[in-house]
């Protein structure tokens, strides 16, 4: 299941959160995913789902689910939308209308 993969990297990145602040990314940037990255459309979603699957894997991955979260493949160009924060971030996948909310670690700038 690519939701199942993608929500196991994203919660390893939110338990592993500060090793990753000098990675931020800026708005504007482009870049590719360097591994399979679970989305979710909403900032609140995202939150709940890796809180959820702290607690309890398999709820977190029904939560995904549940919130319209998707994995997206290794490769997949992204446009850097909104940077709240040095863990998150929200991107438009190539050919995607709207942006969803992701780890920043799952991909690197090209740009």
């Amino acid at each position: 299941m690519p939701i199942r993969v993608a929500l196991i990297a994203t919660a390893l990145l939110a338990a592993t959160a500060p090793a990753h602040a000098a990675q931020r990314l800026e708005v504007g940037q482009s870049g590719v995913l360097h591994t399979t990255a679970l989305a979710c459309p909403t900032l609140d979603g995202m939150r709940a789902v890796l809180q959820t699957a702290k607690a309890d894997f398999e709820a977190g991955v029904a939560k995904g689910a549940a919130e319209g979260c998707k994995s997206f493949g290794k490769g997949t160009e992204v446009f850097v939308v909104e940077v709240p924060n040095a863990v998150l971030a929200c991107v438009r996948p190539k050919g995607e209308k709207a942006c969803v909310w992701t780890a920043q670690d799952r991909f690197h700038a090209t740009d």
